[in-house]
């Protein structure tokens, strides 16, 4: 898990490092990364989750 500071929104979100790579890839090339609500097996979806 890496601490992941957004460019776009300022926060900053605990992801996996797959998920932390892609992220900066993204925003390396001047895109914005995409956040969608994340995933519980409990609750299902999740709003304000990770990507």
């Amino acid at each position: 898990m890496s601490g992941h500071l957004s460019r776009r929104d300022g926060l900053r979100r605990l992801l996996c490092t797959a998920c932390w790579s892609a992220a900066v890839l993204i925003e390396e090339r001047g895109a914005d990364v995409v956040w969608a609500p994340g995933w519980s097996e409990a609750d299902g979806q999740v709003e304000g989750g990770l990507w």
